[in-house]
């Protein structure tokens, strides 16, 4: 499968997880806000809190989340077109909150937009940075075969 196939592909399946984790039932006591799989685990790393909204743990789950949406985005769009991956993911993120405010059993709060987008701008500055890394790379092998061949 090409590059150009498998990446829309990957993407899709990973917004479909998203939408899941986002909009789907939730797992847990939606009003004690209890942890996932709180029985499996010992409850010092997971208290009642934890999940609460605005936690920091709520709010660096959602920046994780969106780290990958933001390296796929990035990598469909291209080296130029950054801008319109960070848009495009802020309108994922933007779209999740609003779906969530009829669901009675999701919070749509604004600063999962904030963590969302910045999960966004950490994956498509991870991409920036491995163009980089791959143009001094070339760069340097360039360097080193024109050495050679003067030689």
């Amino acid at each position: 499968m090409s590059r150009r196939v498998a990446l829309p592909v990957v993407t899709a399946a990973y917004l479909a997880i998203v939408a899941w984790a986002t909009l789907g039932p939730v797992p847990w006591d939606a009003v004690g806000y209890e942890a996932p799989f709180g029985v499996l685990t010992p409850s010092i790393w997971f208290e009642r809190s934890t999940w609460a909204i605005g936690s920091p743990f709520e709010f660096t789950a959602n920046i994780v989340m969106f780290v990958p949406i933001g390296v796929l985005f990035a990598l469909i769009a291209g080296p130029r077109k950054w801008l319109g991956a960070l848009a495009a993911a802020g309108t994922a993120s933007l779209a999740i909150e609003l779906v969530q405010i009829p669901l009675a059993d999701r919070i749509s709060d604004p600063r999962d937009l904030l963590a969302n987008t910045g999960g966004a701008v950490i994956g498509i500055a991870l991409v920036g940075l491995g163009r980089l890394v791959r143009l001094a790379w070339h760069a340097m092998n360039r360097s080193a075969d024109r050495a050679r061949v003067a030689r």
